[in-house]
């Protein structure tokens, strides 16, 4: 019988990145993220984690730039975090497949891995949906996980 192997997710390296940021802007962000509760901070850096063991880091390595993707992703997750209830992975996950406009991400092993194969323009439409989610939940369209058959 005929096994089915999903296509490879992308690694950073496949990934359109954007521009810089200017290190003013993502220091906007750290202090963002130094405002959350400790429990919410740890899982942005739990899903940061994630994406580098992953090899699609959403967030810079010490002493490089920022890039729109990395800043887009960032400041969707620092949303989701600052929300009620919404620093989940699953819903992190649905959103990135939601922006990635598939269900690959659903193939991630983690949900740092299905938020770090956004490109920049998908970051960009994560980081929107992240904030609609916690504005007004009812209003965003989010795709759901397939169902096991």
């Amino acid at each position: 019988m005929p096994r089915y192997w999903p296509a490879a997710l992308p690694t950073l390296y496949d990934i359109d990145e954007g521009t810089t940021i200017p290190r003013k802007d993502f220091d906007l962000l750290r202090t963002a993220h130094a405002a959350l509760a400790d429990e919410r901070r740890r899982w942005v850096g739990d899903i940061i984690s994630q994406s580098r063991r992953a090899a699609v880091s959403i967030a810079p390595w010490p002493g490089t730039d920022s890039t729109v993707r990395g800043f887009e992703l960032l400041a969707g997750l620092i949303t989701l975090a600052g929300g009620n209830g919404t620093d989940d992975n699953e819903l992190a996950t649905e959103l990135a497949a939601t922006a990635h406009g598939s269900d690959m991400p659903f193939t991630a092993a983690t949900a740092g891995q299905a938020v770090g194969i956004l490109d920049a323009t998908q970051a960009a439409t994560f980081a929107d949906l992240c904030q609609a989610v916690v504005d007004n939940p009812a209003t965003v369209d989010v795709r759901q996980r397939p169902a096991v058959t």
